[in-house]
């Protein structure tokens, strides 16, 4: 049987050590050397893309939060606007006004099939959905 390795690795060839997990954004295998273990059962490897997910999970939980606190006192969402609530994001579920959401059409797999969506986003939630597009 043939051992699992490294699958991140080096430009020109790949990691011959022996592979210690998978990343949850890729599904590559990666050796202690190129990921990291990030608690509760998720795993990253050092790929930019991946490091760049790991990074805007975090923001995105802060920036939750701090919507979150905005909403209870029925305000936007968005820091310092202070303007009434008028629809929900699509994707954070946070609640804005309607010059911080809009009318948007991303592109999400459905099996085997990519399909075009109808959505409401705000302007956090739409850049960083560029982000998580990339493999």
């Amino acid at each position: 049987m043939k051992r699992a390795v490294c699958q991140v690795g080096r430009l020109l060839r790949s990691c011959p050590d022996p592979a210690a997990g998978t990343c949850q954004y890729c599904g590559k295998l990666f050796c202690t050397g190129h990921g990291d273990f990030l608690g509760e059962g998720l795993e990253a490897c050092h790929r930019d893309v991946c490091q760049r997910k790991v990074a805007d999970l975090r923001q995105h939980q802060a920036y939750k939060q701090a919507v979150v606190r905005h909403n209870t006192e029925e305000q936007c969402g968005i820091s310092g606007c202070g303007r009434g609530l008028w629809g929900q994001c699509s994707h954070c579920e946070g609640l804005f006004c309607r010059p911080h959401l809009h009318p948007r059409v991303r592109t999400v797999p459905r099996g085997r099939v990519l399909v075009r969506e109808p959505v409401s986003l705000c302007d956090h939630c739409w850049e960083r959905h560029q982000l998580w597009q990339r493999k």
